[in-house]
Formats: structure tokens, C-alpha cells, sequence
């Protein structure tokens, strides 16, 4: 009975063999065949990529232009190599996509495991066919990518020319603050002017310059703008940083000198009314005669109303308000003395009063 069990097995495998390799190749074949109606469109496709190829590859030169140019050229180099291989690829696929004829096996055929060969045709057919359509969508992403970088090479010129105006923006902005600072007094800005008349002329020679360029002169004549924009921003920087030191030092020595001036206008009151009252003390008078000559310096350098004479002001400036301080504490020392003088000497007035009465009394 064993053997039985044995032949029944052989002739199972026998048939899963055979008439389960037919049924797979049966299915496999209506699949592709319907699958197989995409094989125009896909040469099509190719097609126009080699053709796209063709076009963009005297387009974009061999070896990277300078300057902005550059990245650009090496990214089209790259979706030309992709377009490229695609095509290529393709190529090779195409005799087994387009050569394939489905089976025709008949009854014995399936019997006598010829399904396999044509199974192993047709799974064939279908990696072909799925690594074409991967292949044409690799190039489309690849033709896709080189009109994107034909347009970033398009707008390169309108890119500078905005980096151009932004410049003529930032000079117009550096211009007011320039004329502010002047109104407010500051000397010695001419020549920050001067420079500022330089840059407005060398941006405006480099707008010049691209807009009488041609095509085939673009690349060098952006390079060369590029260079002179740089050179503006960062002459224009510099400009932007005195002006921003020359406001903030004229503002810190302004406000320096109104505190000393008026720090100075209250101790000569304050002594004046303790004078008035009295007070004899040479060494407020020696620290008033010297606080007023260094204001009087301070005040000026200050009108000398230049970067350096700020800048002497602002050094000068803190150890005036460190004797302002000293003198007013002085001031003070010297105010408690005669106050508690002052009841003191009250105190006495009123005992000797109360004396002379008790004495009148008496009498």
C-alpha cells in the first residue's frame, strides 16, 4: 500500500507540475497582454527623451561656467547623464518587450512541462516592462529637472538685478541716515558721503553693463557684477557701521553732557545757598572751579561735533560725573554740619533767654 501512496504523490507533484505551471502562464500571458498596449505610448516617451537629450545636451556646456552659472551646469550634467542612461537602458529592453510573442502551447505540450520555458519568458517580459516604465519616469524626472535649471540660468539676470535694486535700497536708507546725522549736527562726513556717491555710481555702471550684454557674454558679465556688487554690500556695510557708531556716541556724549552740565548747575546752587548761609569751605570751593573748567572742556570737544570729539566725551565724561557725585556728597557732609550748628546754636539761644528771665525773676 505504501507504494500506492508513493505514486499518488508523484502524480499529484506530476500535475501541480504541469497544469498549475499552465494556469500560472495562462493568467501571466492575459495579464501582459493587456499591460503590453502601453508599449507605444513608453516608445514615445523615449522618444521624446532622447530627443529632449539631444537638444539640452548642446544647450548646456561640457564643463561648469563661473559664478552663479555653475551649480546649474552641474546639476544639467547630472539630468543629462540620468536622461541618458535611461534612454540607454530602454534600448536594451526593448527587443524583449517588443519581440515577445505569448505561447501557443497545446494540450501535450502542457503534459510534457513545456510551460515552464514560456513561464520563465513571459515573468521576463514583465520585470522588462516594469523596470521600462520606472526607466521612462526616471527620465521625465530627469527632463523635468533640466527645464528647471534652464529657468533658474533664465532668471539669473532678473536675480541680480534685484540684488542690484536691494543695494540701490539700502544706499537710498544710508543716504537719509547720513543727512540725519548731518542735520543733527556731526561734522566731518564728507567723506562718507563721497563713498556712498561711489558705491550709487558702481551699482549703477554694473545694471549698465547687464543690461547691454548678450547672451553669450551673460555668464562672464555676471561674474564681473557679482564681483562689484560684493565689493558695494560690503563698502556699504562699513558706511552703515560708522553712521551707526557716529549716531550712538553723538547721543551717549549729548546725554553725558546735559548730566554733567546739570549736575554742575545744582552743586553751584546748593553752594550758593550755603555760602549764603555761612559756609566757608575752600575745598568745595577749589572741586566747583575744577568741575567747571573740565566741563567747560567737555562741552568743547563736544562742539567740535566730530566722531573723535564724541568719542573724548564719553571717556571724559564718567570720572566728571564720579567728581560731580564726590562733590555733592561733600555738599551734604557739609549741609548736616550746619544744620545740627544751626539747632545748636538755637538751643543755646533759647537757654540763654530762659536764663535771662529766670534772672529777671529774681531780681
Amino acid at each position: 500500500m505504501k507504494w500506492l501512496h508513493v505514486a499518488g504523490a508523484v502524480c499529484g507533484l506530476y500535475v501541480v507540475l504541469s497544469l498549475g505551471a499552465w494556469v500560472v502562464l495562462r493568467v501571466g500571458e492575459a495579464l501582459l497582454r493587456r499591460r503590453l498596449g502601453i508599449l507605444a505610448t513608453l516608445e514615445n516617451l523615449v522618444r521624446v527623451l532622447g530627443e529632449t537629450h539631444e537638444e539640452q545636451s548642446r544647450a548646456w556646456p561640457e564643463h561648469p561656467r563661473p559664478g552663479r552659472y555653475g551649480e546649474p551646469d552641474r546639476q544639467a550634467r547630472r539630468g543629462l547623464a540620468s536622461l541618458q542612461t535611461a534612454t540607454d537602458r530602454f534600448q536594451q529592453l526593448w527587443p524583449t518587450l517588443a519581440f515577445y510573442v505569448p505561447s501557443g502551447l497545446g494540450l501535450v505540450d502542457v503534459f510534457f512541462l513545456r510551460s515552464w520555458g514560456p513561464l520563465a519568458e513571459t515573468v521576463a517580459v514583465w520585470r522588462a516592462l516594469r523596470a521600462a516604465e520606472q526607466l521612462v519616469s526616471q527620465g521625465g524626472a530627469a527632463m523635468t529637472a533640466l527645464r528647471e535649471q534652464a529657468q533658474v540660468v533664465e532668471d539669473i539676470p532678473n536675480v541680480v538685478r534685484q540684488e542690484a535694486n536691494a543695494i540701490g535700497s539700502q544706499l537710498r536708507d544710508l543716504e537719509e541716515a547720513l543727512c540725519a546725522e548731518q542735520q543733527a549736527g556731526t561734522l566731518g562726513l564728507e567723506m562718507i558721503a563721497l563713498q556712498l556717491q561711489q558705491i550709487g555710481a558702481r551699482s549703477a555702471a554694473s545694471l549698465a553693463a547687464l543690461d547691454r550684454a548678450e547672451p553669450s557674454q551673460m555668464p562672464r558679465v555676471i561674474s564681473e557684477v557679482d564681483q562689484a556688487l560684493n565689493a558695494c554690500l560690503s563698502d556699504l556695510d562699513g558706511v552703515g557701521g560708522w553712521l551707526w557708531e557716529a549716531k550712538e556716541q553723538r547721543s551717549k556724549a549729548q546725554s553725558l553732557l546735559n548730566r554733567v552740565n546739570k549736575d554742575l548747575h545744582l552743586a553751584r546752587d546748593r553752594w550758593k545757598r550755603l555760602r549764603t548761609a555761612g559756609a566757608k569751605e575752600l575745598a568745595v570751593t577749589q572741586s566747583l572751579s575744577s568741575l567747571q573748567t573740565k566741563v567747560r572742556q567737555l562741552t568743547e570737544s563736544y562742539q567740535e561735533r566730530t566722531l573723535p570729539a564724541y568719542g573724548r566725551v564719553n571717556t571724559g565724561g564718567p570720572s566728571i560725573e564720579a567728581e560731580t557725585r564726590s562733590l555733592a556728597g561733600l555738599l551734604d557732609r557739609l549741609e548736616a554740619v550746619m544744620l545740627r550748628s544751626q539747632h545748636a546754636i538755637e538751643g543755646l539761644g533759647q537757654a540763654l533767654a530762659e536764663s535771662q528771665t529766670a534772672h529777671e525773676d529774681i531780681q
